[in-house]
C-alpha cells in the first residue's frame, strides 16, 4: 500500500526452512527486476527493492531449503523505508501458504522375472515389489499415483489390474482406482455417478475433473484401459484405509522392462499422494520428489555361444573356452561360476603358457566348494574355488573380451552333472566398493546374467576285457586310447574292482603285465594286499595320443557278495600327478557261475616265414574245470586284427578225462580274422582239457594290438545266429549271446616259443571256410608231455 524501499520475507512454520543461498527475481507492476539481497540466514530473508505505493509485486524465491515437516505453511511479509540508519516500517501481512508435502521414502525394490529374483531388461510380466513409508499420515479416499517420466514408450510400462498396496500385516490398503467404483464429484463414493461405472469400465476416471492429476499435461499420460491389461505409464490407486505416518507399506507392481539400459537410465519414478483429487483444488500430501529407486536392472546375456572344452575328461585341470559380452552393461568385470560337482577353478585360472591375446585376467574367488569326495588343494595351486573375476586389468573394464574368446582353467568333475545342475552362471558385474587391494578378489553389483547349459564330459575311450569264471587265474585287458601325450615319467594309474582277489604286475600263473601294443614300460607297481587294488606303470617314453592295449595278471573272485562297485578306473598322469586324461566308471563283468572254466596262455609253433603268409600252427588249451551248469552253444576265438587264419583250419580237441566236444559245425568270418565253433547236443562243458589247434598266416610284423579273445557264447544263439560275435577292438560289437570273454596275451609270431607244442593223439577233422553243420567229434587226449613245455597249465 505505501511506498517502500526494502522487503522481508519470513517463514513462521513449520520449523526448518533456510533462505541461505537463495535469491529472488521479482516482476514490480510488470517490470523485471532482481532484488538485491542484504541478508538470508535462517527462516527470514531481506531484500533490498524499491516499490511505490500500491505496485503489484509478483516475487520467485528460488533455492530455498524446505523443512523435512509437513504441513501447511504460515508467512509474514514486511516492507520498510531506509532512512540513514534508521528503519521505518511501513507494511506488514501474516497468511497461510502453501503446504509441505510428506516425503515417501522407498527402502527397498526386488524384482522377479519368473523364477529369477532380478528385474531382466526387455521382459514382460516382471513381478516388482517395494517397500516405502511416508512421513505424512494418508487418509481413505487418497489417489495414490505412480507415474513414469523420461523414456516414454521405451520405458517401464505398468499394468494396472494389478497394482495393490498393503499394510504391514499384509492387508490391502489400495488398489487400482478404476477395479472400484469411482469417487462421486462431491469427494465421496458411489456405486455411479457422472458416468462412472461399478465395475471400473472405460469412464472409470470420469468422476474426476479434467484438471486433475490424471489429466494434467504435466503428468504422465493415462491409457484408461477398461481391464488393466493394456500396460500404461501412470497408476492411480485408491486409499481405502488410512495410514500413519512411518508405517511400512509394500507396493506391488507386474511391469514390463525397459528393452536396454539406456532407456532404463532415462527413467523416473515419481510415486506421490493427492488429496481432493477429484477436484481442481487438489493437494499434494507426500511425494517420493523423483529419488533414485534402488531396484537394480540386469540385462540378459547372450546364451550362445556355450562353454567349450575341446578336451573335457573327468577330473583333469581343463582349459574352458569362454566368449563373454558384456552388451550395455559398462560392466567392470564378469563373474563366472561352475556348475554344481566341478572342482572349480584354479587361484590364478588364465594358463600363463598360452597365447592371450586378450591380455585378460582370471582370478578364483570365494569359499571353495569340491566335487564330493575331492580334496582342497594347498593355497595357490589346482582348483577349487566355484567362482572367478574376468576383467581386462585394473580398471580397464572388460572390453577386450567382448565377443573374443578367452581359455580359462577348470577342475572337472568325476561325472557329468544332471541337466538341471549343469549350468554355468555369468554375471557382468560393476567394481567392489571398496576396491580390493593386493591379493584381494572382489565383485560388485550384478547388472547382467545368464545361466548358460554346460558341456558333458568326454572320458578317455577304456575297456577292458576279462573272464568272469569264478576263482580263475585270468589276463585283464585294458584298452585306452589318450587324446594327449603322456610326458616320460609319467604314469597309466588302472584301479581294479575288489570283485577280483588279485590284480598285480605279475602272478605265477599268467606271468608279468605285458603291453600288447607299442608301450615302453619303466616300472610296474602295485597295491599289493592292500584294501585296493591297482597297478602304476611308469613310463619310459613319452606315450602319444593314440590307442594303447596291456594284460594285467589278475583272479577272479569266489563271489562278489559285499564287494561293493565292480567298476575301473585308468588315470593318465604327469610325473608330478597331474591328471592328463581319465576314465572312471568302466563297468566290469558280473561274475559267471555256474561255469567255471579257464583259457591258458597261447601255445604255437615257430615256421621262420619265408614268404608273407607263411603259416603258423596255434594251440589254445581250454580248460573246464568243474563240470559245467550253464549251457554254452558257441565257442568263438577272436585273433588280433592284423592276423588271418590260413587257407584250412584243422581242428583238435582233446579231453582229460571227459567226452567230446557235442560240435555242430564252425564257420569262419568274412575277414577271416575269427572262427566260431558251434556246440551240440546237451551244449554243457564237462570237467576236463580242450585243445583248440589251427593254422594263421604269421604277419610280417608285430600285431599293433595283439590280444587274442575267446568267448563263450550262450543259449541266444538258439534265435539270433548271429548273436555271437565280437568287434575287432575290445569293448565294441559284442553280441547279446556272449557269457564271457578270456583275454590272452598275443604271442611272437617273429619268435620261437621256449618249448614244443604238446603231443596231440587222435584223429583231426579238416574244416574249409563256411563249412558250418559239418559235424565233428574226433577226440585228442591232452599228454602229461604238457608240463614240459613251459607254457602248458602243468607247468605254469
Amino acid at each position: 500500500v505505501q511506498s517502500a524501499s526494502a522487503v522481508e520475507i519470513e517463514a513462521l512454520g513449520p520449523a526448518g526452512f533456510d533462505f541461505e543461498g537463495a535469491y529472488a527475481v521479482a516482476r514490480v507492476s510488470g517490470r523485471r527486476t532482481a532484488p538485491q539481497v542484504s541478508s538470508a540466514v535462517g527462516p527470514r530473508l531481506q531484500l533490498v527493492m524499491p516499490v511505490k505505493e500500491y505496485d503489484t509485486i509478483f516475487m520467485t524465491v528460488e533455492s530455498v531449503t524446505l523443512p523435512l515437516q509437513h504441513g501447511p505453511t504460515n508467512w509474514r511479509v514486511t516492507t520498510y523505508s531506509l532512512l540513514g540508519e534508521e528503519t521505518v516500517l511501513k507494511d506488514r501481512a501474516t497468511f497461510a501458504g502453501f503446504i509441505i508435502s510428506g516425503r515417501i521414502t522407498v527402502s527397498r525394490a526386488t524384482a522377479f522375472t519368473g523364477a529369477i529374483p532380478d528385474a531382466i531388461l526387455g521382459r514382460d510380466a516382471v513381478d516388482l515389489t517395494m517397500d516405502m513409508d511416508s512421513t505424512a499420515p494418508l487418509h481413505a479416499g487418497d489417489v495414490f499415483r505412480v507415474a513414469m517420466y523420461g523414456a516414454g514408450d521405451r520405458g517401464f510400462q505398468l499394468y494396472p489390474q494389478s497394482a495393490t498396496l498393503h499394510g504391514p500385516a499384509g492387508e490391502l490398503v489400495a488398489s487400482w482406482l478404476c477395479s472400484r467404483p469411482p469417487p462421486l464429484p462431491d469427494g465421496g463414493s458411489g456405486a455411479s455417478g457422472s458416468g462412472g461405472n461399478a465395475q471400473g469400465g472405460p469412464d472409470c476416471l470420469s468422476g474426476f475433473s479434467a484438471g486433475s492429476v490424471f489429466f494434467n499435461a504435466s503428468t504422465a499420460v493415462y491409457s484408461g484401459a477398461a481391464d488393466g491389461a493394456v500396460p500404461t505409464r501412470m497408476i492411480p490407486m485408491l486409499l481405502n484405509t488410512s495410514v500413519p505416518e512411518r508405517q511400512q507399506m509394500r507396493l506391488h507392481l507386474t511391469v514390463r522392462t525397459p528393452p536396454d539400459r539406456t532407456a532404463f537410465l532415462l527413467e523416473r519414478w515419481n510415486i506421490s499422494v493427492f488429496r481432493g483429487a477429484n477436484d481442481t483444488r487438489t493437494t499434494l500430501v507426500s511425494t517420493n520428489d523423483e529419488f533414485q529407486l534402488p531396484l537394480a536392472v540386469v540385462t540378459l546375456l547372450p546364451l550362445e555361444p556355450r562353454p567349450l572344452a575341446p578336451h573335457r575328461p573327468p577330473l583333469v585341470v581343463a582349459e574352458v573356452i569362454l566368449v563373454l559380452d558384456p552388451l550395455d552393461t559398462g560392466a567392470d568385470a564378469f563373474a563366472v561360476t561352475v556348475p554344481q560337482g566341478f572342482a572349480g577353478f584354479s587361484r590364478v585360472c588364465s594358463d600363463p603358457l598360452r597365447n592371450n591375446v586378450t591380455n585378460f585376467r582370471c582370478r578364483a574367488f570365494g569359499a571353495p566348494a569340491l566335487a564330493t569326495g575331492e580334496r582342497l588343494p594347498p593355497p595357490g595351486e589346482g582348483p577349487g574355488y566355484p567362482r572367478a573375476r574376468l576383467d581386462c586389468g585394473p580398471g580397464a573394464g572388460v572390453e577386450c573380451m567382448r565377443q573374443e574368446p578367452v581359455v580359462v582353467l577348470v577342475g572337472m568333475p568325476r561325472t557329468t552333472p544332471p541337466p538341471e545342475k549343469n549350468i554355468w552362471f555369468v554375471e557382468a558385474t560393476t567394481e567392489a566398493d571398496p576396491v580390493p587391494v593386493g591379493d584381494e578378489v572382489a565383485v560388485g553389483q550384478m547388472i547382467g546374467r545368464r545361466e548358460i547349459v554346460g558341456f558333458d564330459l568326454s572320458p578317455m575311450p577304456v575297456a577292458v576285457v576279462y573272464s568272469s569264471s569264478p576263482s580263475v587265474a585270468i589276463d585283464v585287458a585294458v584298452y585306452f586310447h589318450n587324446r594327449v601325450p603322456v610326458p616320460r615319467l609319467g604314469a597309466i594309474l588302472i584301479s581294479a574292482p575288489l570283485s577280483l582277489v588279485s590284480f598285480r604286475c605279475g602272478s605265477v600263473t599268467r606271468g608279468m603285465v605285458r603291453p600288447l601294443s607299442p608301450l615302453s614300460i619303466l616300472r610296474c607297481e602295485d597295491s599289493g594286499l592292500a584294501g585296493t587294488l591297482f597297478v602304476r606303470l611308469v613310463l619310459n617314453a613319452t606315450l602319444q595320443p593314440r590307442p594303447h592295449l596291456i594284460a594285467v595278471p589278475a583272479e577272479t573272485a569266489a563271489s562278489t557278495t559285499g564287494v561293493g562297485s565292480n567298476v575301473f578306473e585308468v588315470l593318465l598322469r604327469d610325473a608330478g600327478g597331474r591328471d592328463l586324461d581319465v576314465a572312471l566308471n568302466i563297468p566290469g563283468e558280473p561274475l559267471l557261475q555256474g561255469l567255471r572254466a579257464s583259457v591258458w596262455p597261447l601255445m604255437w609253433q615257430y615256421t621262420a616265414p619265408t614268404s608273407p603268409g607263411s603259416k603258423q600252427q596255434i594251440t589254445v588249451p581250454l580248460e573246464v574245470i568243474n563240470d559245467g551248469d550253464v549251457s554254452v552253444h558257441g565257442i568263438l576265438i577272436a585273433l588280433p586284427p592284423s592276423m588271418v587264419l590260413a587257407g584250412q583250419i584243422d581242428l583238435n580237441t582233446a579231453q582229460g578225462n571227459a567226452g567230446s566236444l557235442p560240435q555242430e559245425g564252425v564257420s569262419v568270418s568274412p575277414k577271416r580274422n575269427s572262427f566260431l565253433v558251434r556246440l551240440g547236443g546237451t551244449k554243457r562243458l564237462m570237467r576236463g582239457m580242450y585243445l583248440l589247434r589251427f593254422g594263421v598266416s604269421a604277419p610280417q610284423d608285430m600285431p599293433a594290438f595283439n590280444l587274442w579273445r575267446v568267448a563263450l557264447c550262450g543259449e541266444a544263439m538258439t534265435t539270433d545266429a548271429d548273436a555271437c560275435v565280437l568287434g575287432e577292438l575290445p569293448g565294441e560289437g559284442r553280441g547279446a549271446a556272449v557269457l564271457s570273454v578270456f583275454a590272452l596275451a598275443g604271442h611272437d609270431p617273429l619268435a620261437a616259443p621256449q618249448g614244443a607244442q604238446p603231443a596231440v593223439t587222435g584223429k583231426a577233422r579238416t574244416c574249409r571256410p563256411g563249412a558250418a553243420g559239418q559235424a565233428f567229434s574226433w577226440l585228442v587226449l591232452l599228454l602229461p608231455l604238457l608240463g614240459a613245455t613251459g607254457h602248458g597249465p602243468l607247468g605254469l
